[in-house]
């Protein structure tokens, strides 16, 4: 059970000034990260409970547009969390959004990805993906224009982007991507660039 993978996350519309930010993380007891004024910040705070290597739970406050943001709760990957369980935390972002003066315009629980069958082999899916193997079509050659082919966008958590990305590489699909390309994901899976 390692990583973890985002099982709820709440749409909040408005604009954010410094005052409504700071009382937004206070109501969420989340840790600050993030500047308003740097159009490439994503993170704007996060909680983690549990302690330990993998927390239990991860809160993180996110800004996903010019007036578009969203709270996101993550587990470990394979962890149960029940439907009353994400209602709670969705209820505690929904009521600290609308005390910082943003609407709430969505809700998405997520279900958690299977686990991967151990009765497929790496073998079996390299001999039946072979053709996929054959050359590089996909319209990427950068790190950041991948992200949408693997339908993530630039603002998700790098833990989940990570995970998406060590998945695709380890498909015949990432085998002729181009040498800058894979570079460039092998940097990011080892944490050395966002």
């Amino acid at each position: 059970m390692a990583g973890l993978e985002r099982r709820l996350r709440v749409d909040l519309a408005g604009a954010v000034d410094r005052e409504q930010l700071d009382r937004l993380r206070e109501l969420l007891g989340l840790t600050p990260a993030g500047r308003l004024t740097d159009r490439e910040d994503a993170l704007f705070g996060s909680r983690d409970t549990g302690g330990g290597a993998v927390p239990q739970r991860s809160l993180g406050l996110w800004r996903d547009g010019e007036e578009s943001w969203s709270v996101s709760l993550s587990a470990p990957r394979g962890s149960e969390v029940d439907d009353a369980e994400l209602d709670r935390w969705a209820r505690e972002a929904e009521a600290a959004a609308v005390a910082a003066g943003l609407r709430v315009v969505g809700r998405r629980m997520i279900a958690p990805k299977p686990a991967r069958s151990a009765a497929v082999s790496d073998v079996d899916v390299h001999n039946e993906d072979w053709l996929r193997s054959a050359g590089w079509d996909l319209p990427a050659r950068r790190l950041d224009e991948l992200w949408p082919v693997l339908g993530l966008s630039g603002a998700e958590p790098d833990e989940h982007k990570r995970a998406v990305l060590r998945a695709f590489t380890a498909t015949p699909a990432w085998q002729p991507a181009p040498a800058p390309l894979r570079a460039e994901a092998r940097a990011f899976l080892e944490g050395e660039t966002g």
